[in-house]
């Protein structure tokens, strides 16, 4: 600065990092989960992302936070274990840095039911009765069972085992 000049001071932003936001629900799905949150504070900046961490051991140990990839409510995991139980906590990320954790919720994921097993097949007088144990559930109860008896074509409801397969020519 030259002699009578004044040096006048350029206001500057500061921001702070955002406040945890409020886990309001986890969704089941299938493979994944859908978290729904509010949002907290911002610290003064945009929120330029959420990231999220896991637990399957009620919290005992937590994976790495990850990024989910959005900034809004909700944010979806997936690439999940089926019929898993997971533990979820959120927080948000600005300029500043990341924010502070949420509280944390649970729910377990979901997928195809496994197969059930044939235990034993009786044949009978233009009949045959068919015996399995149950499917593994993956986290979404079973709600029947089918069977085919054309190569998968064309399938029909079992009912509980054992349940007769009827109306079949004797051989």
């Amino acid at each position: 600065l030259g002699t009578g000049a004044v040096a006048t001071a350029a206001p500057v932003t500061t921001w702070a990092v955002p406040d945890a936001p409020s886990l309001t629900s986890v969704t089941s799905g299938d493979s994944q989960l859908s978290v729904e949150f509010f949002p907290g504070a911002t610290g003064g900046a945009t929120i330029t992302d959420y990231k999220y961490a896991l637990s399957t051991n009620g919290g005992g140990t937590w994976s790495s936070y990850t990024s989910a990839g959005s900034t809004t409510s909700p944010i979806s995991i997936s690439g999940l274990l089926d019929g898993t139980t997971y533990l979820v906590k959120v927080r948000a990320v600005n300029t500043a840095g990341d924010g502070a954790e949420s509280n944390s919720l649970s729910a377990a994921t979901w997928g195809i039911p496994g197969a059930p097993s044939i235990t034993s097949v009786v044949a009978g007088k233009q009949k045959l009765t068919v015996t399995y144990s149950a499917a593994t559930a993956n986290g979404s109860p079973v709600t029947g069972y089918e069977y085919s008896i054309d190569g998968g074509s064309t399938w029909t409801s079992a009912g509980a085992s054992p349940f007769d397969i009827t109306g079949l020519a004797n051989a």
